[in-house]
């Protein structure tokens, strides 16, 4: 197995963040009750204005890397803490988002070194919980291997549960900016395109982390959708460029449903017939 030096950590964990006061402290305690203590803790911090500078202050000691100072963006200040992580792997669990249980960071540690005395494993994957933000709570569980199929139609997994080797940045280089939503799902593409394989992706059958909906994501879906519809025309044969399309129409269909059930206050009744309650914890 391929091991850090021994002054390097494991993990690099890195939350990047923007006046998220509601939701830092939160976040902050799943990283730092982890019982895998081979991991440094990033967090950037995108100039906030309210509390949340005080609420990680709190933490100080815990944090062994924080920076503070405008960004042009949820993407830039991930590439920051990439440029700054030190660690073997590098993960984003962002404010809001939390992992699973306190012993995540032990389970992957463990998968991925018994995997790679198989074979070099850049990217190691897991389950993600979908959270309301909302009360009552609701969640439900995506998360599978990836495919072609996957890859190309949608976006197959989620960042927070992604676990990337840090040189794999070196030879793909980082999210690209002129992405402003979509970075994450190009930067994909272009891995799978260097390497026309999913060998060196390892997907761990376990809740790895707790998504919280309503964040930037959730809010960003028709920009999203329409930035990955301009990657699959940069990349994709003509087949999944006409799936994408299908797709996106879809996708915009969806959001005027969405509008719909909004302004009728029936969002939560959709999402509570839509999605199975399921225990948190």
């Amino acid at each position: 197995m391929h091991k850090p030096s021994d002054n390097l950590p494991f993990f690099s964990i890195i939350t990047v963040v923007f006046n998220a006061e509601q939701h830092i402290e939160y976040t902050i305690q799943s990283v730092i009750e982890q019982n895998h203590a081979n991991y440094e803790y990033i967090v950037i911090d995108g100039g906030s204005l309210d509390q949340t500078l005080a609420i990680i202050d709190k933490y100080r000691d815990k944090i062994d890397l924080l920076v503070s100072e405008a960004d042009r963006g949820i993407y830039d200040a991930m590439n920051k803490g990439i440029q700054l992580a030190k660690g073997e792997y590098i993960n984003f669990i962002n404010a809001g988002d939390a992992f699973y249980d306190k012993h995540t960071l032990q389970e992957i540690y463990l998968a991925t070194a018994k995997a790679d005395n198989q074979r070099k494993i850049d990217i190691v994957h897991g389950k993600v919980v979908n959270v309301s933000a909302e009360e009552p709570k609701y969640g439900y569980e995506v998360g599978k291997p990836v495919s072609k199929c996957s890859l190309f139609l949608s976006m197959p997994m989620c960042h927070q549960t992604m676990f990337t080797r840090r040189d794999v940045f070196d030879k793909v280089g980082l999210y690209p900016l002129e992405r402003k939503d979509g970075a994450l799902y190009e930067w994909l593409i272009a891995y799978y395109m260097q390497k026309q394989s999913f060998a060196a992706i390892l997907f761990i059958p376990r809740r790895i982390a707790f998504y919280l909906l309503g964040g930037y994501s959730w809010r960003a879906m028709q920009s999203i959708s329409r930035e990955r519809l301009a990657t699959a025309k940069k990349y994709f044969t003509l087949k999944y460029r006409l799936y994408n399309y299908v797709r996106h129409t879809l996708i915009l269909l969806k959001a005027k449903v969405l509008a719909i059930l909004i302004r009728y206050r029936l969002l939560r009744k959709y999402r509570r017939i839509k999605y199975r309650l399921i225990n948190l914890r």
